[in-house]
């Protein structure tokens, strides 16, 4: 077989893997197809914005919790269980999670504990991941001080989410003073955790500590933003998604199910789980390099495919049902084990196609000069080999054992 032409069986091999896991794929993630947060749905994302003026610190923080960690906070939120959040609940939890956050802050004025009282605090719902929810707690903090002529010292912590797997970032900027030196910015970078750049998605700011000198005399803050802009992390990067992700949402939850109704359901879940089958993830890529390594069969490319969709379904219906009757689940500890026992794993089968694949060639190697040495044709019509057996014109084989 020529190159050419194994080379383009791989390739109707790949496709064939390709059309397959997307289609299987597609009827068992029907609602999977929005895109999540940018930085993963179980992260939780920590911002200080510390404002150092003559008379006070104040501090502008924020807490963007995804949709798993939201799920967990369900029942904080919505204290009598009727599956409605209240503005009361709402405002109770909002004032819960300040002080947790106020408690693990530091903030420290030349050397000094500066004592943060909170001044305010806001939650806001937003839509989030497959008909989950994201929630944005945005607190005010304020230290009194009294700041007198020249240097200062001013250090800031966030110990309180030393276990948390997301973005952490502190800026620190003079209101009516100067900021002589800093180790962290006086802006932030994802605007207060509502735009993440996305040239740092892959390496999420971790800003834990801050330290700036500053002294009296300088230009005021702008105070003229209106608050804290709601979150645009959850919007999807694929324009409609969204938009038909609640309309499935809609037509399964609805009580009287017609035909229409049915087939609507269904052509929405197959266009939906076919973007999500296309997205990253999956294990296509290393599925795709283990039939290729092993000159797979379509059979045992739809087995493959098979074996992944049912361990994805069951993945995801067996951390649903966790969330659902504990909160005892850890994300952040969980996360860092399980991606290092993927990478482990991944890692393992690259080794074990690469092997295979020496082992193959070497084979092959074997054959080929055996093949020359055995097979062959002569053009002499009489002559004889070593051992003394003369031969006539024609042609034959000696049969050997590989």
């Amino acid at each position: 077989m020529t190159r050419d032409r194994m080379a383009r069986r791989r390739l109707s091999r790949f496709a064939l893997l390709v059309v397959a896991c997307g289609s299987l794929l597609a009827v068992a993630s029907p609602a999977g197809a929005s895109v999540t947060h940018p930085l993963g749905n179980f992260t939780i994302n920590v911002y200080a914005g510390v404002e150092v003026r003559t008379d006070a610190v104040v501090v502008n923080a924020a807490i963007d919790m995804a949709e798993i960690p939201t799920v967990q906070a369900k029942p904080r939120i919505d204290r009598n269980a009727d599956g409605t959040n209240s503005a009361s609940e709402l405002d109770a939890f909002g004032s819960t999670r300040c002080q947790e956050l106020a408690s693990g802050m530091g903030v420290k004025f030349d050397g000094r504990t500066a004592p943060l009282s909170i001044e305010s605090s806001r939650v806001t719902i937003a839509a989030g991941l497959a008909g989950l929810s994201t929630t944005r707690v945005d607190c005010r903090f304020r230290s009194p001080l009294s700041m007198t002529d020249g240097r200062h010292r001013v250090e800031v912590a966030l110990s309180s989410v030393a276990d948390h797997v997301g973005w952490h970032e502190i800026t620190i900027a003079g209101d009516g003073t100067t900021i002589t030196s800093s180790n962290v910015a006086a802006t932030s970078i994802s605007r207060g955790l509502t735009s993440y750049p996305t040239a740092r998605l892959h390496a999420p700011l971790d800003e834990r500590t801050a330290a700036a000198d500053v002294r009296p005399g300088g230009p005021r803050l702008d105070q003229s933003g209106g608050g804290p802009a709601q979150s645009k992390a959850n919007l999807s990067a694929i324009p409609g998604v969204d938009d038909a992700t609640r309309s499935f949402a809609g037509l399964v939850a609805h009580q009287h199910l017609t035909l229409w109704i049915l087939f609507t359901g269904v052509a929405i879940a197959i266009f939906l789980g076919s973007l999500h089958a296309l997205a990253p993830g999956h294990g296509k890529t290393v599925m795709a390099a283990y039939l290729l390594g092993r000159e797979g069969t379509p059979r045992q490319a739809l087995a493959l495919c098979a074996v992944v969709t049912l361990t994805h379904t069951a993945g995801v219906l067996v951390l649903g049902t966790v969330l659902t009757v504990t909160t005892v689940l850890a994300p952040e500890r969980l996360y860092p084990l399980l991606g290092t026992i993927s990478g482990l794993l991944v890692a393992s089968i690259g080794v074990t196609l690469l092997l295979r694949v020496r082992r193959h060639r070497a084979a092959r190697g074997d054959r080929l000069i055996v093949a020359e040495i055995h097979d062959h044709r002569h053009s002499d019509p009489d002559h004889s080999h070593s051992d003394g057996h003369p031969h006539g014109a024609g042609t034959h084989t000696h049969a050997t054992l590989d």
